[in-house]
């Protein structure tokens, strides 16, 4: 699924080329935009979540949808919880007999998805499933903040802003973030992605 303001196209072996489009998307988008708290009004009730937004990955540019947060205003869905995004169904880059892995990632088949820890003061994030073998699938874990709710208080202790851009070296994922409307960085990010398989395929 392409997000707002962005299409893709497929360019050889290396991933994807980004081309951008003139739509800014959404008109709630702001800076670091992904993973802050929201408010807005359904059916005359007042709703509360955590913001969605793109993930790049591979050939892939996703926009994830936001979050829900439920809460009780007489506090008795008071907690804590870790919120991440999961994306599994990764494929990496390989080489023509397909025997060894090359740096950055081809495709996935999987949908991000988000996910809630409940947190007591020593759970941690969902570790990455690296790759085990060239043809292996792999699952990326990203971290989104800490989820607070007080009350009818939502709050969020974040673990980073902005677009999600996966990448892999050596089969062990990795993840950058990035500004939300920062279409330069996400252009920067992945022309190095391109120079780095360019520079592996054409030793």
């Amino acid at each position: 699924m392409v997000g707002p303001g962005l299409k893709l196209r497929e360019e050889g072996n290396s991933g994807m080329l980004l081309e951008l489009e003139t739509s800014s998307g959404s008109s709630s988008s702001s800076s670091c935009s992904f993973g802050k708290i929201k408010t807005w009004s359904e059916s005359g009730a007042t709703k509360k979540g955590v913001t969605g937004g793109n993930i790049l990955c591979g050939d892939k540019n996703y926009f994830v949808d936001d979050l829900e947060i439920p809460f009780n205003a007489d506090g008795s869905g008071d907690g804590q919880w870790l919120v991440e995004i999961l994306l599994s169904g990764i494929t990496a880059n390989l080489d023509d007999d397909e025997e060894l892995i090359l740096g950055g990632i081809k495709t996935s088949t999987g949908t991000p998805s988000w996910n809630l820890i409940p947190y007591t003061g020593s759970e941690n994030y969902t570790s990455n499933t690296n790759f085990t073998t060239p043809a292996s699938e792999a699952t990326l874990a990203v971290p989104i903040g800490r989820v607070t709710v007080e009350g009818d208080l939502v709050t969020i202790e974040s673990s980073g802003c902005g677009w999600i851009f996966a990448s892999q070296c050596n089969g062990v994922l990795s993840y950058s973030r990035g500004g939300a409307n920062d279409l330069s960085y996400l252009e920067s990010m992945i022309s190095d992605h391109e120079a780095r398989i360019s520079a592996l395929e054409n030793p």
